[in-house]
């Protein structure tokens, strides 16, 4: 009779471990997803306000914190660069930014008016990059900016769906020991009847 109750608590547990990792797998890659876009919005609208900034003719804001690059993205996490048609930089929000890898097919994008996004190694990180054209040329005045590169390290986003798929297998197996305790007594309790009826039988 033990037995029996083992194996359908150990039954019922298992099948509810299969369904929590299934829906905590379901929910950390939605979130996951949910928050890169969100950084690429986040990115692109940064970009934007980088190009009314420089049709205004203002040259970038010169971040006067940390120049290490580790300390910077972190605190900051934005990085910015100005480039011509040709992909040379113009201006910059730091010197380490002048270093910012280019990624030619989404550059090439932004210098036909598009809008694109990227992701390259860079310092020995991950980073997203988005790409936005500069402001149009006035009527009778130089060639503009050509394209606005924001970037932005990937590690705080790893910080988070690390934290967050922890938070999620621990979740699950809480669930599947609470589960497997809570089937193991319902199993003994529905199994009282039987073992009453076997006894006296025997």
């Amino acid at each position: 009779m033990r037995s029996l109750q083992r194996t359908l608590a150990l039954r019922y547990g298992f099948t509810m471990l299969v369904a929590l990792v299934t829906v905590a797998l379901w929910a950390f890659l939605g979130v996951q997803r949910t928050l890169a876009r969100q950084l690429d919005l986040a990115l692109d609208d940064g970009a934007d306000l980088m190009v009314d900034v420089v049709a205004k003719g203002e040259g970038l804001a010169q971040h006067a914190g940390a120049r290490d690059l580790s300390v910077f993205l972190d605190e900051v996490n934005r990085l910015v660069v100005i480039r011509d048609s040709g992909g040379r930089v113009l201006d910059y929000n730091m010197p380490l930014a002048n270093i910012l890898p280019l990624d030619s097919a989404a550059f090439q994008t932004a210098l036909h008016g598009g809008h694109a996004w990227a992701t390259n190694d860079f310092a020995g990180r991950r980073i997203r990059s988005a790409y936005v054209a500069g402001p149009p040329r006035a009527r009778g005045g130089a060639a503009p900016p050509a394209v606005v590169q924001v970037a932005a390290s990937l590690r705080p986003l790893q910080t988070a769906s690390d934290s967050l798929l922890l938070r999620l297998v621990l979740t699950a197996l809480i669930g599947t020991l609470l589960t497997t305790a809570g089937a193991g007594w319902l199993a003994r309790s529905s199994l009282e009847p039987v073992g009453e009826i076997a006894a006296q039988a025997r």
